[in-house]
């Protein structure tokens, strides 16, 4: 479950984007999540609309930050926690 608010994920340093599929389920509210490279500590754009009590998924290929951190962000933008899969199934160098 994640709770609203973003969350960091470690992406190995030969790896320059992911592919995969974002799945978010058992929300507890509306909103969305944002997923992408690390801007201001934030993804600059909605990724993936969802409403309450609803599953969604969506492919998403989201880039890796150029900083040192070599990070992507995922950020819960809702008033309550819902679960998010991320189910990575490629990735570019």
């Amino acid at each position: 479950m994640i709770r609203a608010g973003p969350r960091l994920l470690v992406i190995p340093d030969t790896t320059a984007s992911l592919v995969g599929n974002l799945t978010v389920t058992r929300a507890a509210t509306g909103g969305f999540f944002g997923i992408g490279a690390r801007i201001d500590a934030r993804p600059r754009r909605e990724t993936l609309p969802f409403r309450a009590a609803r599953t969604k998924a969506l492919l998403v290929l989201p880039r890796r930050a150029a900083d040192e951190t070599g990070t992507v962000l995922l950020e819960n933008v809702s008033s309550g926690p819902a679960h998010a899969i991320l189910d990575v199934t490629g990735r570019f160098r």
